[in-house]
């Protein structure tokens, strides 16, 4: 399949953490000593990419060190996250050093998360009519990026190829993507630390949705609902802009970016077989030669 027509945004830090916990037998570099697991499953998802889809257009986008602005409005924000491991922590700047070779532009920025750098871009490639001829796929598992879909906007799982689009989200949820936000602020997210609408979950989320279209919507006829439903909507009501402000993703971010550097480079074969030498991936080696002759 070739999908020079698509541009394929993926979180970064969402695949590296899957590829760390998805090889828990360790492995270290036989040269280095330095630890591999994530650093290898992350390569094997690069390789299926470009030998599956042969896209043209590419972009990592990783979160940057420091506090964002989710931090600024709230303290807590994902206050309830575990330390990333050591062993961990150590292979990202290989990891860079890896998209590097491979021609792949990676992007971060102070103050912004990954899923604000992706919404970004996606939004600036919508805004461009130089960038008509693109469809946007999102690499992630991240359920925020669901606010993002569009007719030409899917998010797309690259290990098990299924595909979420708008039509997939009513399916599953009941929900339009325009409904995600307050989808998002009336269950909260355990994950990241967003508090929510006690009592109301994704079912009873969506239905109010499907009724009422809004949050909004769905406070204008509080006497409509029932007493439970009422009270819980009536005792989250304090702090339901701040859960709105948490689950929105920023779109307009003013990011030292152009879409168009997403177009891959040529792939530096020798520095990748390098690479793979010295972290003893021999199987990758022949990825890397047969890569090449596919598209020389």
């Amino acid at each position: 399949m070739n999908d020079e027509q698509t541009l394929f945004l993926i979180d970064g830090y969402a695949q590296i953490f899957r590829a760390y916990f998805a090889i828990r037998t360790p492995m270290k570099s036989p040269t280095t000593g330095e630890p591999t697991n994530a650093l290898f499953g992350f390569t094997g998802m690069l390789f299926k990419l470009l030998t599956v889809h042969a896209p043209e257009h590419v972009v990592v986008a990783m979160d940057a060190p420091g506090r964002t602005f989710r931090d600024e409005l709230f303290s807590e924000y994902k206050g309830t996250r575990a330390a990333i491991p050591e062993d961990l922590r150590a292979q990202v700047p290989r990891i860079r050093q890896l998209l590097d070779l491979f021609g792949i532009a990676h992007c971060e920025q102070a103050g912004l998360e990954a899923d604000d750098v992706i919404a970004t871009i996606a939004r600036s490639v919508r805004n461009d009519a130089s960038g008509d001829h693109l469809r946007i796929r999102i690499i992630t598992k991240d359920k925020d990026m669901e606010q993002l879909l569009d007719d030409r906007v899917s998010i797309y799982d690259v290990h098990t190829d299924v595909l979420n689009d708008t039509a997939a989200l009513w399916q599953t949820k009941g929900i339009r993507p325009d409904q995600v936000i307050d989808y998002l602020t009336m269950t909260g997210d355990t994950v990241d630390n967003v508090p929510g609408v006690e009592g109301i979950g994704a079912k009873t989320a969506a239905q109010l949705l499907q009724q009422y279209g809004t949050l909004e919507g769905i406070y204008a006829h509080l006497d409509e609902l029932s007493p439970r439903r009422r009270e819980a909507l009536l005792k989250a009501q304090p702090g339901i802009a701040l859960s709105q402000a948490l689950v929105t993703l920023k779109c307009d971010a003013e990011l030292d970016f152009p879409w168009e550097r997403s177009r891959r480079r040529p792939i530096d074969a020798p520095g990748l077989i390098a690479l793979f030498q010295e972290l003893g991936f021999g199987r990758y080696q022949d990825q890397v030669r047969k890569l090449v002759d596919a598209v020389a």
